[in-house]
C-alpha cells in the first residue's frame, strides 16, 4: 500500500513539467524528485555556466569536470536557493568561485591560451554578465508574453513566423481590417514592453 507521502511523490513524477515554468516551480519539482524538472533547469542555464568556465581558459577535460561540479552543487543545495528568480546569478557566482578554487589548487591563475587543449577563447561570445541577463531576461519575456491577450499573442506570433504572413493574411486570420493590423501590432508591442519592464528581474 502506498501512503499519502509516497502518493504525493508519485503524482509529481506523473505530472508533466512545463519547460517554461518559473525557476521556483522547477526547483520545487526537482527537489521532489522530478528528473524532468531538473533537466529543464540544466538546459536553461548550461550556456551560462559554460560561458563562465570558458573565460578561465581551463582544459576541456577540466572544464567538463567543473561543469558537472557546479550542477552537482546546485542539486545538493537547491533547498538553499532563497531567490529562485536569481538562480542565474547564483550559478554565475558559484561557477566563478569553483573555477578560482580549481586554478588556485593547480597553482596558476590562468592556463596559456596557446594550449591546444584549452577551451577556445577567440570565439566572440557575450560576457558572463550578459549571459545572466539573457537567461533571466528570456524567462521574464516569456512570462510577459503569456500575460498578453490571446489576440495580441496570436498577432505577434504571426509577425515572428517564418515565412511571415502578409498583412492581408493576418487581417483575414484575425477577422480585422487590413488597415488596423499595423496599429494593433504596435499596441501589442507597447503592452509587451510595459509588462516586461514592470516585471523584469533586477540582479
Amino acid at each position: 500500500m502506498i501512503d499519502s507521502k509516497d502518493a504525493g511523490t508519485t503524482e509529481v513524477f506523473l505530472r508533466s513539467v512545463d519547460p517554461e515554468a518559473p525557476n521556483a516551480v522547477l526547483l520545487d519539482r526537482a527537489q521532489a524528485g522530478s528528473t524532468e524538472a531538473w533537466g529543464h533547469i540544466v538546459t536553461r542555464y548550461e550556456r551560462l555556466v559554460w560561458s563562465v568556465i570558458r573565460r578561465y581558459g581551463v582544459r576541456r577535460t577540466d572544464a567538463q569536470d567543473l561543469f558537472q561540479l557546479v550542477f552537482l552543487l546546485l542539486h545538493t543545495h537547491m533547498h538553499q536557493v532563497r531567490e529562485p528568480d536569481k538562480l542565474g546569478l547564483w550559478l554565475h557566482t558559484t561557477t566563478r568561485r569553483e573555477c578560482a578554487r580549481f586554478l588556485k589548487r593547480a597553482g596558476r591563475t590562468r592556463l596559456a591560451e596557446s594550449d591546444a587543449d584549452t577551451i577556445d577563447l577567440a570565439d566572440p561570445r557575450p560576457t558572463p554578465e550578459e549571459e545572466v541577463a539573457a537567461a533571466e531576461g528570456d524567462i521574464v519575456l516569456r512570462r510577459s508574453f503569456q500575460q498578453l491577450s490571446p489576440a495580441c499573442r496570436r498577432l505577434l506570433e504571426m509577425c515572428l513566423a517564418d515565412p511571415r504572413p502578409s498583412y492581408d493574411e493576418m487581417a483575414e486570420s484575425m477577422s480585422i481590417r487590413r488597415g488596423t493590423v499595423g496599429a494593433k501590432r504596435r499596441r501589442c508591442l507597447d503592452r509587451l514592453a510595459d509588462l516586461y519592464q514592470g516585471t523584469a528581474i533586477r540582479v
